[in-house]
């Protein structure tokens, strides 16, 4: 069964991210027992990758740097770090300029597509899924537009 994932969902934990760093705000970790299966190509729009909606927003209202940087990073109980398991977003310019209805959109879905490393993604129950950010300023989760959700169309949950 697909699973949306977003930062209201009950399986995620709003964070802050350390400017300068690439760092989580936002984990995910599946109920205990389930498992997502995160595929690397989802079928709307026409290019491979995950769509990813969101809206980036300080303490003042005002839209993250343009020049942040986004990625999906991975952990297993095993690991050190955090893996780096999409390509670098090297800029967050489409989140600026399009709204989450026009990031939706077939016509623009591409332009918010995060490439996987690999053909799938399997986070388990005591794996945790991060969604990171280098920027120069610190995500504010209860600004209004502050949001970021990974399509349903790429998580199934089994």
């Amino acid at each position: 069964m697909s699973k949306p994932l977003s930062n209201i969902s009950d399986e995620a934990t709003e964070r802050t991210n350390t400017p300068g760093e690439m760092t989580p705000i936002l984990e995910l970790q599946p109920e205990d027992g389930l498992a997502w299966i995160i595929e690397a190509m989802v079928a709307r729009g026409s290019q491979a990758g995950i769509p990813i909606f969101g809206g980036f927003y300080d303490s003042n209202g005002d839209p993250l740097p343009q020049d942040t940087r986004f990625a999906v990073q991975f952990e297993t109980p095993n690991d050190d770090d955090r893996q780096t398991v999409t390509e670098v977003y090297e800029h967050i310019r489409d989140y600026l300029t399009l709204d989450l209805k026009d990031q939706q959109n077939e016509e623009y879905i591409d332009s918010v597509k995060h490439v996987l490393k690999g053909s799938r993604l399997v986070v388990e129950d005591v794996d945790t899924l991060y969604l990171s950010i280098e920027s120069s300023a610190e995500i504010d989760w209860s600004q209004s537009g502050s949001r970021v959700s990974i399509s349903e169309d790429a998580v199934t949950e089994v």
